[in-house]
C-alpha cells in the first residue's frame, strides 16, 4: 500500500511541481479541443510517446528515452521526464497519462501489477484504467510506445481485462473491473482471413501507406497462419515492386506490415523483462 501511495503521489519539489504544471497544460492544450473522449485519450497517448520508443530496460518496464544517461535521473519516474525530456519508464509514463487525461477531463487511474521472476519479469509494471462514455479500459502506453517501427501503435489501447492479463501481471491492489470490448482501437481491423488481409493492403498500397496494422482475429497465430499472411501480403505488395516486412506482438494478435525494400519478420515482445518471448528472424516465415 506505501508503495502504491508514493507511485501516485506528485513530487514536492515546487520548481519540478511547476515545470510538471506548465507541461500538462501545454500537452493537453492540443488535445482538449476535441469533444470525443476516446479521440481525446489516444492523441494523449500519442503525446506521451512523442519521442523514439525502445523495448525496454530489462527490469520489465518498457520505457521512452532519447539517449545518455537520463533513464539513471529520478525524473524518468515522473512527468517531467516523458513530457520535457523525452525519456520514462513505465511509472513515469502511467503518471503522465493520468496527469494528461485530469487536465482534458478523461477519467484515469493508475494500475500497477506485480513482478514474476519466474517468467522473467523482474519488477512491477504500471499502466492506466481510463472511463470513456461510463465504460473502463485499459491502456498501456509504455508498451504501445515500446512497440512503435515506423508508425504509432495501439495493441493496448482500450484493452478488456481478457485480453490485458495475456501479457501482464495480476494487478498489486484491485482496479475498477474492464470488461467492455468494443472501444478496442483494431476493432474495424480485426481480420480472420487472408484474403481480407490481401484485400486490405491492397487499399493500403493505393493510398501509398507505408504501414498497416491489424489484429488476427482468426484462430491461433501459428507460424503456419502468420506464414499464410505473409504471402498474401507479400503477392499484394510484389505487383507494386515492393517486399513485405512484418512486426508481431504474439500475446495480442496485432500485425504490422511494412512495405519496402526489406521482408524480416519480427515477433515483438513489448516487454524486454521478458526475454524468452523476443525472437527475430530474416526472411520469410
Amino acid at each position: 500500500p506505501e508503495k502504491a501511495k508514493r507511485l501516485c503521489k506528485l513530487p514536492q519539489d515546487k520548481r519540478r511541481r511547476r515545470a510538471e504544471k506548465r507541461a500538462v497544460q501545454h500537452t493537453a492544450a492540443h488535445c482538449a479541443s476535441d469533444a470525443a473522449y476516446v479521440v481525446r485519450a489516444q492523441l494523449l497517448s500519442d503525446q506521451t510517446g512523442g519521442r523514439e520508443a525502445y523495448p525496454g530496460n530489462g527490469k520489465g518496464c518498457a520505457e521512452i528515452r532519447d539517449g545518455g544517461d537520463k533513464l539513471k535521473k529520478p525524473y524518468s519516474h515522473e512527468i517531467i521526464g516523458p513530457l520535457t525530456q523525452g525519456v520514462g519508464v513505465c511509472e513515469g509514463i502511467a503518471k503522465t497519462v493520468k496527469a494528461l487525461c485530469d487536465a482534458v477531463g478523461v477519467e484515469c487511474i493508475v494500475a500497477l501489477g506485480e513482478a514474476n521472476p519466474e517468467r522473467g519479469v523482474k519488477y512491477r509494471h504500471t499502466w492506466n484504467v481510463l472511463t470513456i462514455d461510463e465504460k473502463r479500459y485499459h491502456m498501456d502506453a509504455t508498451f504501445d510506445n515500446s512497440l512503435q517501427r515506423g508508425t504509432h501503435r495501439y495493441d493496448y489501447f482500450n484493452l478488456d481485462d481478457r485480453h490485458i492479463f495475456l501479457d501482464h501481471e495480476r494487478l498489486v491492489l484491485p482496479v475498477p473491473q474492464c470488461r467492455e470490448d468494443k472501444g478496442y482501437y483494431y476493432r474495424s481491423v480485426s481480420l480472420t482471413k487472408p484474403e481480407a488481409v490481401a484485400e486490405r493492403v491492397r487499399q493500403a498500397l493505393r493510398k501509398k501507406q507505408a504501414h498497416f496494422v491489424f489484429h488476427w482475429r482468426g484462430g491461433g497465430l501459428s507460424r503456419e497462419i502468420l506464414g499464410e499472411i505473409l504471402r498474401a501480403a507479400s503477392a499484394e505488395a510484389g505487383k507494386k515492386g515492393l517486399q513485405v516486412g512484418c512486426a508481431v506482438n504474439v500475446r495480442q494478435a496485432v500485425i504490422q506490415l511494412d512495405f519496402g525494400s526489406a521482408a524480416e519478420t519480427e515477433l515483438q515482445q513489448p516487454d524486454e523483462g521478458q526475454e524468452t518471448a523476443l525472437q527475430k528472424e530474416n526472411g520469410s516465415v
